[in-house]
C-alpha cells in the first residue's frame, strides 16, 4: 500500500509560521519536519524561523521559562495578536493531581528535573490569554482532562502527514553498517537495556548525544532496524517522532519494554522484556527487515487514513483566531482578560484577591497570579464592574 500524492483543488490559506525561540533547532527536527509536512500538504504556506511573522499565525512548541514566556508576552501585547502552542510533554490532570510524564508533579526522575517541571507548567499557565490553542501532533501527548486544568483551554489534534514510500529493496549491502540503531537521551534504564542487547551478538549504534535530522536519518538509513527504548521502565508512550522518522527513512521500529495502546502503536514492533522470547523475536526482525518496514508502512499508511478520518485537519483554527480577546485594565493591580468560550479571567498581582474570587464564582480556576471564570457560571444578577475601560484587543 502506498499513500496517494495526486494533486488536488486546495482553497487557498492563510500563512502559517513556526516560531522557534525556545528550543535550539536539532532538538525539535522531527516536529519541525512532522508539522511543515502535515500543513503543506494541506495547501497551507509554511514557514519557519527564529523571529515572529506579524502578517501570520505564530506557532510556538511549548518549553517556557520565565525569559521565554516574557518574550511570547510581549509579542503578544505589542502586535496585539495570539499564537497557537504545541504541546510535547505529557501533562495529565487525574484525580484533581497533575501528572507530567505519568508521575505526580515533583517526583524526582533522570529525565526532567521537578524544578524543571514546574517552571515550565507554571509558565505555560501564564501564558494561557496569549494561546488561541493548543495544538498536538498525532494523538500524543494525550493531555487527559487538559481543558480542567487550563480553564477553557482548546486542543487541536493534527493528522499524521502522508510519507513517501521508500523502496527499501534497492539498499545497497554495503549502507547496512549496523544491525540496530538507537538515538536519544541517555537515561539510567536506557543504559542497562543496551548491554542486554549486544549480548545477543548484534551490533548497535548510540551515539550518545543529540544529532541533527539530517545525521539521524543517515544513521537511520545505515542500520536495518530503529530502536525505541523507555525513558524508564514504567514509561506508558512510544516516542512518535522517533517512529515516523523511521518510516520517512525506510526503516521499521522495535520498540523494547513498552505495551502502549496509542496510535503509532500499529506501526510498531512491542517486545515484552519479561516474556521469554523476546530475543528471538528482535533477531527475527533485523534479519527479515525488509518485510519489517514492507509492514509498518502499510501499517502507517492505514493509521494516517483512519486517523484523519476521526479527526479532520482543522481548517476551523481560523473561527479561534478571529475571536477578540481583550484586556481591560480595571486598577493598577487588576485586569479583565477576555477569550474564547464566553470565558475570561482576572490576572491580579495582588495574591489576596483571587482566593476570594475563586470561592464566590463555581468552576473558578486559581493560580498564584490568575484565575479563569466562565461567565456562563455566573448568575444573572452577577456582574463584573470595571472601574476603567481602557483596552487592547489581542487578536
Amino acid at each position: 500500500m502506498q499513500m496517494s500524492f495526486a494533486p488536488r483543488r486546495i482553497e487557498r490559506r492563510p500563512p502559517v509560521h513556526l516560531w522557534i525561540y525556545n528550543h535550539p533547532f536539532y532538538g525539535i527536527s522531527d516536529q519541525i519536519e512532522y508539522f511543515l509536512q502535515a500543513f503543506r500538504q494541506h495547501g497551507y504556506p509554511v514557514s519557519v524561523g527564529r523571529k515572529p511573522v506579524n502578517s501570520a499565525l505564530n506557532v510556538v512548541i511549548e518549553n517556557f521559562s520565565v525569559q521565554s514566556r516574557n518574550t511570547l508576552i510581549d509579542f503578544c501585547t505589542r502586535t496585539r495578536k495570539r499564537v497557537a502552542v504545541i504541546m510535547t510533554e505529557h501533562i495529565d490532570f487525574v484525580d484533581r493531581r497533575i501528572l507530567i510524564h505519568g508521575d505526580p508533579l515533583w517526583s524526582d526522575n533522570d529525565y526532567m528535573h521537578p524544578a524543571t517541571q514546574v517552571e515550565r507548567l507554571k509558565c505555560l499557565m501564564s501564558c494561557q490569554p496569549y494561546i488561541k490553542f493548543f495544538m498536538v501532533l498525532g494523538d500524543l501527548p494525550e493531555l487527559r482532562n487538559f481543558g480542567d486544568m487550563m480553564i477553557g483551554a482548546e486542543v487541536r489534534a493534527i493528522p499524521f502527514p502522508k510519507i513517501e514510500y521508500a523502496d527499501v529493496n534497492a539498499t545497497p549491502s554495503a549502507q547496512l553498517k549496523n544491525d540496530l540503531l538507537f538515538t536519544g537521551f541517555v537515561t539510567e534504564y536506557r543504559e542497562r537495556i543496551l548491554p542486554q542487547v549486544t549480548a545477543l551478538g548484534l551490533s548497535v549504534l548510540f551515539p550518545r548525544k543529540f544529532v541533527s535530522r539530517k545525521q539521524r536519518d543517515f544513521l537511520n538509513q545505515s542500520a536495518r532496524i530503529v530502536l525505541n527504548i523507555p525513558q524508564r521502565e514504567n514509561w506508558r508512550w512510544l516516542s512518535l517522532m522517533r517512529i515516523i522518522a523511521a518510516v520517512r527513512c525506510g526503516r521499521a521500529t522495535v520498540s523494547l519494554g513498552t505495551n502502549d495502546t496509542s496510535r503509532i502503536a500499529a506501526c510498531t514492533y512491542q517486545l515484552d522484556l519479561h516474556r521469554p522470547g523476546w530475543e528471538d523475536e528482535l533477531k527475527a526482525h533485523v534479519a527479515d527487515w525488509t518485510v519489517a518496514y514492507e509492514k509498518m508502512y502499510e501499517a502507517y499508511c492505514q493509521l494516517a487514513k483512519d486517523f484523519e478520518q476521526k479527526h479532520p485537519f482543522p481548517h476551523d483554527y481560523r473561527r479561534s483566531s478571529e475571536q477578540t480577546a481583550c484586556i481591560v485594565d480595571l486598577c493598577p493591580t487588576l485586569r479583565r482578560s477576555f477569550g474564547s468560550h464566553n470565558s475570561f479571567g482576572l490576572e491580579v498581582s495582588d495574591i489576596g484577591g483571587p482566593p476570594v474570587i475563586a470561592e464566590a464564582i463555581p468552576r473558578a480556576a486559581a493560580s498564584r497570579n490568575t484565575i479563569t471564570i466562565y461567565l456562563s457560571d455566573l448568575p444573572e444578577s452577577q456582574d463584573v464592574q470595571c472601574r476603567d475601560s481602557r483596552y487592547q484587543k489581542l487578536q
